[in-house]
């Protein structure tokens, strides 16, 4: 991680690398049955009354990173290796019933689950639990724009900490799902939970890959700036990005800064040039 100072200020540029990712959708039914059904590949080494209970973002992030860990070879020192899990407006619609329960039912009407699963840190939890991962696992976000964040520790995390790798996902649903007049929140499959999943992991010169950066600057506001140009972040748009042979796209990120990605190949250096920094 190097420094960039523009305007009279400094701030991290931070560059990772991803050896294997996943972006994937799920739909309020295929939530469900994530539930009945998890995963082949991670779903036996948690407990099923975890699936019955957990959130779903938590779902969706345990599936993407186990579709993602399953087009990678053999992994160093898997037990290492960090999480770090954005959520986007993270159990927002099943507190919003726990809470009406609670109010016509008491304590008796809410589950001792509510907590641990729709906390914050859930989602990074889960997946460490699945990985019989023992590294650093952290929830970031939670709000509309926590996407930033997470880019940022998942890299810090990497090379502060000395990690053989890092799990970074990032999930939420197309547009905030709000519970009805009745306190239960209606399915609608025309809304569904995208979930992103990079295995993050040590710059090694000529290795391929996926090259992510993110860059936080001030000096947002005038009419000629590259940042305004930029279209806002999207999960959904990322996520049909990287579905590209060669994935390449630059956004704004809330705030300021933005976060590119792009296809490295094995000729290619380890710290590239990415298209931001070439056309700002």
């Amino acid at each position: 991680m190097k420094s960039v100072s523009r305007h009279g200020s400094t701030y991290p540029d931070s560059f990772c690398f991803a050896s294997a990712y996943r972006a994937t959708s799920f739909s309020s039914s295929q939530i469900a049955e994530l539930r009945k059904k998890p995963d082949p590949h991670l779903g036996s080494r948690v407990s099923p009354s975890t699936f019955r209970q957990a959130e779903e973002q938590s779902l969706a992030a345990l599936a993407a990173v186990s579709q993602a860990r399953a087009t990678m070879a053999a992994i160093e020192d898997e037990s290492r290796w960090g999480v770090v899990s954005g959520a986007t407006f993270f159990g927002r619609a099943t507190i919003a019933q726990t809470v009406r329960k609670y109010s016509e039912e008491g304590p008796w009407g809410v589950s001792p689950h509510a907590i641990p699963q729709f906390s914050l840190h859930a989602p990074s939890a889960t997946i460490s639990l699945a990985l019989k991962s023992h590294g650093p696992n952290f929830g970031v976000g939670g709000g509309a724009e926590g996407t930033r964040d997470a880019f940022l520790l998942a890299s810090a995390m990497l090379e502060e900490f000395g990690l053989p790798g890092v799990w970074l996902t990032l999930t939420g649903r197309e547009r905030e799902w709000l519970p009805d007049d009745q306190g239960t929140a209606c399915p609608d499959d025309s809304n569904p939970v995208h979930a992103l999943a990079f295995a993050l992991t040590p710059q090694l010169l000529g290795a391929s890959g996926l090259g992510i950066r993110v860059r936080v600057e001030d000096g947002f506001g005038s009419t000629d700036s590259f940042h305004d140009r930029l279209p806002p972040f999207s999960l959904a748009e990322l996520a049909e990005e990287l579905a590209q042979p060669s994935p390449s796209g630059v956004w704004r990120l809330p705030g300021c800064g933005w976060v590119e990605v792009e296809r490295r190949h094995r000729a290619e250096s380890a710290m590239p040039q990415l298209r931001g920094e070439r056309a700002a």
